[in-house]
């Protein structure tokens, strides 16, 4: 098979392999050919095509949008689920959602209400996929890669990088890309110096591929607590009219 690209993208599954089900043949067979005795279908009445989960065609990229964000609405759901997880592990912070500051989710992961307290992304604006689709990747939204998107803050560069290890490391997720955005060397025109560890991968779990999503390229961002606070809204938008010139 082709070789995949250096940068991030989204693909399809590959259909290479897929068998069609006969009307006759029982709920399960064929799909556990490919994914284990407990994935199930659900029309087994019906003629269909079965294509392999956990492999890519790399000569189909996805380039519809509106199906990125169907499978981003899904993804985002195990992005925050895949977060407060490593969160609570590695003494990770999440935005207040009453304050102007950042709550250690492991001081309220236990309380009924914990998710009402901090604030989680939600998807990328559809407007600014569009912007970045058309003025970056010339109308290839197969590169857009941040759709779906999570980040936890730290205290410490240690918590940082012992949560980074055990991601790196983790069987659920397999990492696409890295940007090291904490090295000295790394030059960023856009960034306005804002330092953060950028990881982009893909979740490979029996649950992201009943979902469809084992292929939908997600981010996650590392930062620290220290410079989240020192970042404001103007400096935000000063980075969005910088972009806009620059016209990507």
């Amino acid at each position: 098979p082709p070789l995949p690209p250096p940068q991030p993208r989204h693909y399809h599954r590959t259909k290479q392999g897929r068998r069609e089900v006969r009307d006759d043949e029982s709920n399960t067979s064929g799909f556990e050919e490919y994914a284990g005795s407990d994935a199930t279908l659900t029309h087994a009445t019906q003629r269909q095509h079965l294509n392999i989960p956990f492999t890519r065609d790399y000569q189909n990229p996805v380039r519809c949008l509106d199906a990125l964000y169907v499978q981003a609405r899904f993804a985002q759901l195990l992005l925050v689920k895949f977060a407060k997880h490593h969160a609570l592990q590695y003494a990770g912070h999440f935005p207040s959602a009453f304050r102007s500051e950042t709550v250690r989710w492991s001081e309220i992961a236990s309380l009924k209400d914990a998710d009402c307290q901090v604030t989680f992304p939600e998807v990328k604006r559809i407007q600014r996929s569009v912007e970045k689709c058309m003025r970056k990747y010339s109308g290839d939204c197969s590169h857009v890669t941040d759709i779906a998107r999570m980040s936890i803050l730290f205290e410490s560069i240690a918590e940082l990088l012992n949560c980074f290890k055990a991601m790196a490391t983790s069987p659920d997720i397999e990492i696409l890309q890295i940007k090291d955005k904490f090295d000295p060397d790394y030059l960023d025109h856009l960034g306005s110096g804002y330092r953060v560890l950028h990881l982009n991968f893909c979740f490979q779990t029996q649950e992201a591929a009943s979902l469809g999503v084992e292929n939908h390229v997600c981010e996650m961002q590392l930062g620290l607590v220290e410079l989240a606070k020192i970042s404001s809204k103007e400096g935000h938008r000063r980075y969005v009219r910088s972009r806009n010139l620059i016209g990507i």
